[in-house]
């Protein structure tokens, strides 16, 4: 019988790990997929409208194209870009989101927002940009002084 591989245990101290529950995680998945069928459910009615030769109205077509804009971008972006998870060690910081997992060093990190009455503060990198919700997050506070003391900045309240 194979012997189980032990896991390696990096040296140092214990990374900080936070992270939300699995009932927002899963939420998530479904504001995406109902964002998805909106666009697809849309978009595909005015093709089939057309391609059954109704006359289309380039106002409505255009309202409706606006509206899905609006949803993707206020609802579909942010949901993509909130961090499920964070692990923060000495030298790197690890966001995992809803479809992919990004590890930045502490120097990648231009900037870091947080407002007293905005719910998101804001992880800036030189390639884009990352929401951690105050709100589902556990214990939100300490990730904000850890994340403010590996970047040598001060609280600043905005």
């Amino acid at each position: 019988m194979a012997q189980k591989k032990k896991p390696i245990i990096p040296e140092g101290p214990e990374p900080e790990v936070y992270k939300r529950e699995r009932w927002r995680h899963a939420s998530n998945f479904v504001k995406v997929l109902i964002i998805v069928i909106l666009n697809v459910g849309l978009v595909g009615s005015a093709i089939d409208r057309q391609s059954r030769g109704f006359h289309l109205k380039m106002q409505q077509e255009l309202l409706t194209a606006v509206f899905v804009l609006f949803c993707d971008l206020t609802i579909l972006v942010p949901t993509i870009l909130e961090a499920d998870s964070v692990v923060v060690t000495d030298d790197k910081m690890t966001i995992k989101c809803l479809f992919f997992k990004k590890t930045l060093a502490w120097s990648d990190i231009i900037e870091f927002k947080s407002s007293g009455f905005v719910r998101v503060s804001t992880v800036r990198t030189r390639r884009g940009f990352f929401f951690l919700n105050k709100r589902t997050l556990p214990q939100y506070p300490q990730l904000e002084e850890s994340i403010r003391k590996h970047l040598g900045t001060e609280l600043k309240t905005v």
